[in-house]
């Protein structure tokens, strides 16, 4: 069968969780932002985009910054503007812990003759954008 997380992961073994899991994203996203630099050199005109999970979960500015960078992209070695810091990528590490610890979000690379498209998740992200106003 599957096995069950436990319902509450709490204390030191929550605090470990969260630290691995932000880290081990940090490392996966700052992979593709090298990436993104290398490439950036062969094909003029790269940019990039930031993509939200869109869940309850998600904090309202990376919400707000999906809406923001999807619809203009900005060039890959421009800092995204996050919750009032600049952030070269989701997870940056010169970023406060409360803008990155458990982020998902993840960087995406565009190219301005291609346009930007509209993704699956940009509905959900529109649907998270007001909750919370209303209840």
């Amino acid at each position: 069968g599957l096995r069950k997380r436990p319902e509450v992961v709490s204390g030191v073994a929550a605090r470990a969780e969260a630290d691995l899991r932000t880290e081990m994203t940090r490392v996966f996203i700052l992979g593709g932002h090298g990436q993104q630099l290398a490439t950036e050199q062969m094909v003029p005109g790269l940019l990039k985009g930031w993509m939200a999970t869109a869940d309850a979960r998600t904090r309202p500015s990376h919400l707000s910054a999906h809406q923001r960078y999807m619809a203009e992209p900005i060039p890959v070695g421009a800092p995204f503007e996050v919750g009032n810091e600049e952030l070269m990528f989701p997870g940056d590490p010169t970023a406060s812990p409360e803008n990155t610890v458990n982020c998902r979000c993840t960087s995406v690379r565009l190219h301005s003759v291609l346009g930007v498209n509209e993704t699956l998740m940009d509905t959900a992200v529109q649907g998270q954008i007001g909750r919370g106003k209303n209840g």
